[in-house]
């Protein structure tokens, strides 16, 4: 029997509920936080950088079983 580990998930910044959780790996994380961001990115582009209280509301912090979780 395999058991899911979480060790990364990715949270809404502004309302701090997870989103997903259950990625065992860092990368298949940021693939989802991408994925959400997506749409409110599409309009930035290198001149028009976005404030800092408009950055992308889904980042990606460790999960319960990652060894350096607090």
């Amino acid at each position: 029997m395999k058991t899911n580990k979480e060790l990364f998930i990715v949270k809404n910044n502004k309302t701090n509920k997870i989103i997903e959780g259950g990625f065992e790996d860092k990368k298949s994380a940021k693939e989802k936080r991408n994925e959400l961001n997506k749409p409110l990115m599409e309009k930035y582009t290198k001149t028009n950088k976005p404030k800092k209280d408009s950055m992308p509301p889904y980042i990606i912090k460790m999960g319960k079983d990652h060894i350096h979780y607090d």
